[in-house]
């Protein structure tokens, strides 16, 4: 029984063995292994390996991923012949595959083809109503300044500068564009026609392809604006590239509202204190001289430090006065610099305290409490001020702070002021008085930094810095107020005050098409909104803008003396000022409100395409190398050329113009030979022109014909030749020495040493002894000539 039993044991054991078993493998990141690993599985990759993995990418973490499909994103140039896919890298995030086919490179970035845009220079088809003003192709390119109108000849622009000739360049379309290079620019005569004035503003468009450069300052693409004297509407960048289009109404420019503009950055030997108004100046003098207390401003070259002891006074005019009349407003702003010490500080006041003598109109000032306020007075009832204070105090520092007033007067005249610090109207308290009447005309002296105090002498003084001052005749309203905050830098130009629309984004560099479209015709506008009826376009579409409007100054655009200018605009001296920094193509001016369509038909793009010799069947023998944004090609049948990248659509392919190899080894072969006929019998003069004539078998090694590679010409059959191959060619020369004997003072003779041979120099000391002294080496390079 036990016998029966072990056999039948081993007949189970011998069935299990023979079974086929299976192994579970749990990591493939090994990836796809050679047939010659199959007997190697003492290896750890061979635990971690497959046989076949097809449409799969191993993962380092073990499991196996399917591989990314593929998406159409377009044919080649040419279908029917092959192409060779190249990575271009600038950075991690600015890569580009390059197509290489017969003769051509196609760019392609970000899933799609790079596409370059294009323009016309006809406007018939969306001018069917005659509304194109003028057209400036901007092409010239003569021996004069003259700059041609397509329509007509009154409109013919003159360059300021430079004749065309210099100015041309090539262009993004027709025959060239105008390259004014921060110095130039067209100026077109006024003309009726340039203005969009009525009651209600006209509308106009405007469109140009302008070249953006990052200049950092801002450049102007086509206006009809001179500063302080006449403006209507200007098209520009900013110094951060985002495209702006402004209008003003010339007749109500907020720097026509300034009484007095006291910009503080007086530093003399003297005690005055300069108003920047020229017309009806409002100096002032200082109780010392500028130049003890002039300090680092905050705009502007500088500020005056009153150091709570110093002060300013002007002399008293009527227009320094201001009554309750609802007609007669007046604001005040004032960059300051904050020293809180407890006591109350005037910045600018009209107040005369003197006992007995009263002549208090209005003060601007910091309280005890380091709290903005502004205070009128009605001098002829007892105590009747009205004021306005601001809830919390001003931190240290700079802060730019305004006061505006409408003109109420009577018993709510604080409900009319208006308190901004740091553009922002912030929590204020108004305290009115019933009493409170209006003020008056008194005669009192405005301090600057000061008030007039009980005993006839300043008081109050403000304790740091002062800077800016200006005094408007107008209340300044919260657009009026951010324009002279200026993004927080200030500003000394009061010459602002007008309705414009800005792009929230900033241009990207290179040839744009730029578009400004202001419709006025639409039932809804009005001279309060104007800016909100301003459209910008950039390479035909819309973007995003900001409109800034002018609420309670302007009316319309007014038809001014201005010329219009393309490329610049005119400063108050009537000199040209930013002024584009590069090269601006085909612009017009229409008197419609050009439609979003119209705007696109203008604009058109095509495939970013670069032109190369090489054929298609030169792509597979290519090489590359690339640093930065340049790809260095090569080809055994090519001179090395560059590919360079200065922008999306901005490529350019050429010869590497090499100097100094690297070259082939040396010919060796004694039938393949140059030489060069002498001349004169002396050998090869310097400078000189000589024909150089291979010998050897079919002129090699520079073969006739053209069966290698230079620059295409279009055609398969000549686009190869080796002109402008790079040669070493070596003269050979005999060697030769030249020897003195310096046991006295000797020269020896020439030594003629050719460009590209070495020499040494060696001494010898043949009687064994220890030889000093001096030696002298000199050498020339015009072979002895005199």
């Amino acid at each position: 029984m036990k016998k029966y039993i072990f056999i039948a044991l081993l007949i189970l054991i011998s069935i299990a063995y023979a079974q086929k078993t299976s192994k579970v493998i749990v990591s493939f990141n090994a990836g796809e292994l050679s047939p010659l690993m199959d007997a190697r599985i003492d290896q750890a990759k061979y635990l971690a390996g497959c046989r076949t993995m097809v449409n799969y990418i191993p993962l380092i973490y073990g499991g196996a991923q399917r591989r990314s499909g593929t998406e159409f994103i377009a044919t080649q140039k040419d279908q029917s012949a092959k192409g060779k896919v190249v990575a271009f890298e600038h950075s991690v995030d600015d890569t580009y595959i390059l197509l290489f086919e017969n003769q051509n490179i196609r760019v392609f970035r970000d899933g799609g083809r790079v596409l370059t845009a294009t323009g016309t220079e006809d406007n018939t088809l969306i001018d069917a109503a005659g509304t194109e003003v003028e057209t400036w192709l901007l092409n010239d390119n003569a021996a004069s300044t003259t700059v041609v109108a397509v329509a007509s000849t009154t409109l013919y622009g003159l360059t300021v500068t430079n004749d065309t000739s210099v100015l041309h360049a090539d262009g993004k379309v027709g025959n060239g564009s105008l390259d004014f290079r921060g110095s130039d620019a067209v100026k077109i005569n006024d003309n009726p026609v340039l203005s969009f004035d009525d009651s209600d503003d006209k509308p106009m468009s405007i469109t140009s392809w302008a070249y953006v450069t990052d200049a950092g300052v801002s450049q102007t693409i086509f206006s009809k604006w001179k500063g302080g004297t006449a403006r209507e509407y200007r098209f520009y960048i900013d110094a951060n590239r985002k495209l702006r289009f402004d209008i003003a109404d010339d007749s109500s420019m907020l720097a026509d509202n300034l009484v007095a503009h006291w910009k503080l950055n007086d530093d003399a030997a003297n005690t005055a204190v300069d108003d920047d108004i020229a017309s009806v100046p409002h100096d002032g003098i200082a109780s010392a001289n500028t130049n003890t207390f002039n300090a680092t401003g905050k705009v502007g070259t500088g500020s005056l430090d009153f150091g709570g002891l110093r002060t300013a006074t002007v002399t008293d005019n009527d227009a320094l006065s201001f009554d309750d009349s609802g007609s007669n407003p007046f604001s005040v702003a004032a960059w300051v610099y904050v020293t809180n010490t407890g006591v109350t500080q005037s910045i600018l006041s009209k107040w005369d305290r003197t006992t007995g003598s009263e002549a208090r109109e209005w003060s601007f000032r910091l309280s005890s409490a380091g709290k903005l306020q502004l205070f009128l007075h009605d001098e002829s009832v007892a105590d009747a001020s009205s004021s306005v204070i601001t809830d919390a105090a001003l931190s240290a520092g700079w802060h730019f702070v305004v006061a505006a007033y409408d003109s109420t007067g009577g018993s709510t005249a604080a409900d009319g002021i208006t308190l901004y610090v740091d553009k922002i109207v912030v929590a204020q308290t108004a305290t009115n008085n019933a009493n409170y009447v209006a003020m008056e005309n008194l005669g009192g002296l405005v301090y600057i930094g000061a008030i007039e105090d009980t005993g006839g002498t300043a008081g109050q003084n403000f304790a740091d810095k002062l800077d800016n001052i200006m005094l408007f005749d107008v209340e300044l309203s919260s657009t009026n107020v951010d324009t002279l905050w200026n993004g927080g830098s200030g500003t000394e130009d009061a010459d602002a005050g007008f309705p414009y629309c800005i792009s929230n984004s900033a241009l990207s560099t290179g040839w744009r098409f730029v578009s400004m479209v202001y419709d006025n015709a639409d039932a809804s506008w009005s001279a309060a909104t104007a800016a909100n009826f301003i459209t910008l376009y950039v390479d035909g579409s819309a973007v995003t803008c900001t409109a800034f409007n002018e609420t309670s100054l302007y009316t319309a655009m007014e038809n001014t003396a201005a010329d219009v200018y393309i490329g610049s605009q005119l400063d108050s001296a009537a000199v040209i000022e930013n002024v584009w920094r590069d090269k601006i193509d085909v612009t017009s001016l229409f008197s419609t409100a050009l439609s979003a369509a119209n705007v696109l038909s203008l604009y058109s793009t095509t495939n970013t395409d670069i032109t190369t010799p090489y054929l298609t069947s030169d792509l597979f023998d290519l090489k590359f190398e690339q640093s930065a944004d340049v790809m260095f090609i090569t080809h055994p049948n090519y001179e090395p050329r560059r590919l360079s990248r200065t922008g999306h659509t901005e490529w350019n392919l050429v010869v590497g113009g090499y100097k100094n190899g690297p070259f082939r080894d040396q010919n060796t072969t004694l039938a393949s030979t140059i030489s060069a006929a002498e001349i004169d019998g002396g050998g090869v003069q310097a400078d000189a022109s000589v024909t150089l004539t291979a010998a050897g078998e079919n002129n090699t090694p520079f073969r006739s014909g053209t069966p290698t590679g230079h620059l295409p010409s279009g055609s398969v059959a000549t686009s190869k030749s080796q002109t402008g191959t790079l040669f070493k060619i070596v003269y050979a020369v005999a060697s030769s020495t030249v020897s003195a004997n310096l046991a006295s003072n000797v020269s020896s003779s020439e030594l003629s040493v050719y460009k590209g041979v070495t020499w040494d120099f060696t001494t010898n000391n043949s009687s064994g002894q220890n030889w000093t002294g001096t030696v002298k080496l000199e050498r020339e390079y015009n072979n002895s000539a005199v």
